[in-house]
């Protein structure tokens, strides 16, 4: 993975049977596309900013289709969830991992969502 572009080995599964959740890593987090921008930058310093974020976003969305699994590292994978909050909401993402970036994933995936939480309660509140 590059600045502001996700690559590695794509695989496609095609079946009739149900896909499998699990992936071929010990953890994983499901996170939205918001989130999961937020992890990959988190990860890839060289993708901070907004025009990263844009490319990172672009190549996400054209990879958003039941079957998806992208292995771009051997301690990084990614798989297409699903659009759960119906159409035109955001899709849903599998990002596993193995130990060595347990840490920072779950700490960058838990501050992101601890500061939405906030922002959405000042909101409310109207401070």
């Amino acid at each position: 993975m590059t600045a502001g572009n996700i690559s590695g080995v794509e695989r496609e599964h095609r079946s009739d049977a149900l896909l499998p959740i699990g992936g071929k890593l010990p953890h994983y987090l499901e996170l939205r596309t918001s989130l999961l921008l937020n992890c990959l930058q988190t990860l890839v310093p060289n993708a901070a900013g907004s025009t990263n974020r844009q490319r990172l976003s672009a190549s996400l969305a054209s990879r958003a289709r039941i079957g998806m699994y992208l292995e771009i590292n051997e301690k990084l994978h990614l798989a297409y969830a699903d659009q759960r909050d119906g159409r035109g909401s955001q899709h849903w993402w599998r990002l596993f991992f193995d130990d060595s970036i347990r840490e920072v994933l779950e700490q960058a995936a838990s501050s992101t969502a601890l500061f939405w939480l906030l922002s959405r309660i000042v909101s409310f509140i109207g401070l």
